[in-house]
Parts: structure tokens; C-alpha cells; sequence
């Protein structure tokens, strides 16, 4: 976490924690929504893992899209006391599943 990310995995996806945490500071009175995209090696487990990940982290889902390819694209709402070591050991997992790509919206 040196530069202010969690690897998530050899490929290189990542969690912007720091990033996360000055946006909080910045816009103490709003919302922060996230899109993560991620890839799933079989969908129906990945789906199991990401959902317990969004639970023991305190991530609360706004809508999940997924491909039978394994694609899943979520959209979920912070609660300003995300455990993101907790999400990352879940999704740690690049035989089950790897962050894509992940965006911090400000507001829904």
C-alpha cells in the first residue's frame, strides 16, 4: 500500500484507498458511490465471494450486472467505515475473482 493503493492482485487492479480516504475529507457531507468492475473465473462463485466481500466490508449494493463470461459490474454505496482490508483479503482471490477497474463517484 505504498503509493496509497491495495494490490489486488498480479495483474495490477486495485483499491484506491488513499484516494478514497482525501475524497471523504474533501466532501465530508456527501455520498460516495463506487463502480468496481470485476472479473469472475466462474460466475456463480464469483458471485458468492463478491458478495461476501461487500458484506464483511460494510459496502452496501446498489445494483450487480453480470455476464455468464464472468464480467460483474457493481455499484455500491459507502458507509464511511468500509473495511477495506476485509474487502481486499476476500477479493484477494485471483482464482475466483479481480478487480477491473474501480471509480469513486461523488454523490449517486
Amino acid at each position: 500500500m505504498a503509493d496509497g493503493c491495495l494490490d489486488n492482485d498480479a495483474f495490477g487492479s486495485l483499491i484506491p484507498v488513499d484516494q478514497i480516504v482525501a475524497t471523504r475529507a474533501a466532501f465530508p457531507k456527501s455520498y460516495l458511490t463506487f463502480e468496481i468492475d470485476l472479473h469472475a473465473t466462474d460466475p456463480w462463485s464469483g458471485l458468492a465471494c463478491i458478495a461476501e466481500a461487500f458484506g464483511r466490508s460494510g459496502l452496501a449494493p446498489i445494483s450487480l450486472r453480470c455476464t455468464a463470461e464472468g464480467a460483474v459490474a457493481c455499484r455500491v454505496i459507502d458507509s464511511h467505515e468500509c473495511n477495506f482490508n476485509a474487502l481486499h483479503q476476500i477479493l484477494h482471490n485471483p482464482g475466483k475473482v479481480r478487480i477491473v477497474k474501480w471509480t469513486t463517484v461523488i454523490g449517486f
